[in-house]
């Protein structure tokens, strides 16, 4: 039945479905295609799906929906109780059998596939066509967002470790450089090379994380861990549902995904191609960012986390740069201090800086001498101290003047 393909939409469970249930609690992560409209306007008049288990893809079970209506928001998304058909029988429409014959016949429940549970966030995959449950199941399988790859490990890696495949056909831990064909990530461990595995693959909610930021960005580094920091060696992957909850992508919003562009300015001036992914990036209005060259006017405080180099200033508004501070206070002159001292008996002086220059002449004089004035009175320096000693008989008080360093 390869030749027929399913026209169906993806629903996931809000809340858990228990054996027994009567209805399913569902979400559409997408309404680009509205369920209970296409049910109100008759395009459809039945409606069949297939609920697979959130990590095991191995455990599935078909299930027939008479009726479906919308039941508010479910953390942003469209939000759907539908209701289990009801067999000839009066039993619930499960396990229903690969060969289902589109009625409700109790011979089209196959006991053996009952399933006792299906987890929050599992797969519901609703066909909207006219198909019957085999097609639907074939069509599932090719579309499955989780696989086991049987002998596939190319190296040992750990459950939730980012997958990338190789050229030999194995699968390694993404590395930028050398795997850097990203695939999915580990739903299940390996010891080495050779080993089958399980692969979640973009469209699956990888759970087990801790300490996520609801929305935020997640990447793959190059030891094959998971970061939500972005680098030029990491890969987009998804963002986080929850703070444990990563929804795989893998591939970046198209706002910030790039293929192949050729990088002008405003003068059509060409800088050559960028190819390939462009991460945490993409193209704005030329007029609302900072260019590295032209006068431009910068509104608001600005931070700068680390010290940002300037050229030497040359006019009045220009800043000052450390260097040029330095080197102006280098070249003043030396400060030094000027202290008068005045008596009439040798005496010497401890100033407690060093002297410079001293001179002593009698009160009544201006002719100071750095030795001994010619009218009674000697001065001599040595470190901090003045020394001024009477000559002779002179009885007329002096005037020193003491040059010292501040």
């Amino acid at each position: 039945m390869s030749d027929t393909a399913a026209d169906y939409i993806e629903l996931y469970f809000a809340t858990p479905y228990t054996a027994g249930d009567l209805t399913l609690d569902l979400y559409a992560k997408n309404d680009s295609y509205k369920l209970t409209d296409q049910k109100t306007d008759s395009l459809i008049t039945s409606l069949f799906g297939v609920g697979i288990d959130r990590d095991d893809e191995t455990k599935f079970m078909g299930i027939k929906i008479s009726n479906v209506v919308e039941n508010g928001i479910w953390q942003g998304a469209t939000r759907y109780t539908a209701t289990i058909a009801t067999s000839d029988g009066s039993n619930p429409m499960v396990a229903l059998a690969n060969s289902y014959d589109g009625t409700t016949a109790d011979a089209n429940i196959i006991t053996a596939n009952k399933l006792s549970s299906l987890k929050t966030d599992s797969l519901f995959l609703v066909s909207v066509g006219t198909g019957v449950f085999r097609r639907l199941e074939n069509s599932f399988v090719s579309a499955s967002t989780s696989e086991t790859i049987t002998s596939g490990s190319g190296e040992a890696f750990a459950i939730r470790s980012q997958l990338s495949l190789h050229t030999d056909g194995k699968y390694y831990k993404y590395h930028k450089t050398n795997y850097p064909n990203w695939k999915g990530t580990a739903g299940s461990a390996t010891t080495g090379s050779g080993e089958s595995f399980t692969l979640r693959k973009a469209g699956y909610r990888v759970a087990g994380y801790a300490g996520l930021t609801i929305g935020a960005p997640q990447y793959a580094e190059n030891t094959g861990a998971t970061t939500e920091t972005g680098s030029a060696t990491t890969k987009y992957i998804g963002n986080a549902f929850s703070a444990t909850e990563i929804d795989l992508i893998g591939t970046a919003p198209t706002e910030t995904q790039l293929s192949q562009v050729q990088v002008e300015d405003e003068t059509s001036t060409a800088f050559g191609t960028i190819s390939g992914e462009r991460l945490d990036q993409f193209i704005v209005d030329s007029a609302k960012v900072v260019h590295i060259t032209g006068a431009e006017t910068v509104d608001g405080v600005k931070t700068f986390s680390d010290k940002p180099i300037i050229p030497a200033p040359t006019a009045d508004l220009n800043p000052a740069t450390k260097k040029y501070v330095d080197d102006l206070i280098a070249a003043l002159p030396t400060p030094y201090g000027i202290t008068i001292l005045t008596g009439s008996a040798t005496a010497t002086i401890d100033l407690g800086k060093t002297v410079l220059e001293a001179g002593v002449c009698q009160s009544t004089h201006t002719d100071f001498a750095t030795t001994s004035d010619n009218t009674g009175w000697s001065i001599s320096i040595s470190g901090t101290e003045v020394t001024i000693t009477k000559v002779g008989t002179n009885s007329q008080s002096y005037t020193a003047i003491v040059k010292h360093a501040v």
